[in-house]
């Protein structure tokens, strides 16, 4: 019984800072597979030649050395470029019905084939232009034109269908809790600066009943230290 005790005090003196800390977590980009080249107006960034498709990044979510962590596919939400090097990142929740909920709809759904460019693209036009009732690829904030992209009539109609979607289910049950915003820089605005956001799984918690047995037999601990 002592041992055990004694090994549920190092579990907690182990897991107890992680509890404390910031939502500061490190990201890098590691690539973007499958994807689809594409042409498109990125408000500052002005015509891009650049890449739909799965973004896939590792997060290190308890920010120390040595950086490690789960690798996510999503979506990218930001007129940025991406960021190879592990990089400061910090996770934002997610307001219910916004745009960003919108994008956290599409990365939670497990797109294949030719869908997977599209969600990208439809996820650039709900975030960049999140008052249009309906898709306009061709004006705003966000452009992607058949006139730049030999693949405009493969991606625009499934783009058009996912953004149909995303607007329609997000607020159907649909839970963003589970999603953050990961932003660079931590401080300041979050469009268009810096590096690319990203919408990312939050991390798993140590189910509340194991924090509970911890704290209880860690008093079991200070108690039997007094009656020594």
């Amino acid at each position: 019984m002592k041992k055990f005790i004694v090994m549920i005090a190092l579990a907690a003196v182990v897991f107890l800072p992680m509890m404390a800390q910031a939502d500061y977590v490190k990201l890098r980009e590691l690539s973007v597979n499958p994807y689809a080249n594409v042409t498109i107006y990125a408000g500052a960034l002005g015509n891009v030649s650049t890449q739909a498709g799965y973004y896939n990044v590792q997060v290190d979510y308890d920010n120390s050395l040595p950086y490690d962590g789960p690798t996510f596919a999503s979506f990218c939400v930001d007129p940025a470029y991406s960021s190879t090097s592990w990089t400061t990142y910090d996770l934002r929740v997610i307001p219910e019905g916004s745009r960003y909920e919108a994008a956290a709809w599409v990365v939670a759904q497990n797109w294949t084939g030719n869908n997977i460019p599209a969600a990208q693209i439809a996820v650039w036009e709900l975030v960049w232009d999140w008052g249009e009732a309906a898709p306009d690829f061709a004006n705003g904030n966000f452009r992607y034109t058949a006139a730049a992209n030999t693949n405009y009539a493969t991606y625009a109609p499934l783009a058009t269908a996912i953004f149909n979607s995303a607007k329609t289910n997000m607020g159907a049950g649909f839970d963003q809790s589970a999603y953050s915003l990961a932003v660079s820089p931590p401080t300041g605005t979050f469009f268009g600066v810096s590096y690319q956001d990203y919408i990312v799984p939050n991390p798993v918690p140590i189910p509340g009943a194991v924090w509970l047995l911890g704290s209880g037999l860690l008093g079991l601990v200070a108690v039997r230290r007094r009656r020594k």
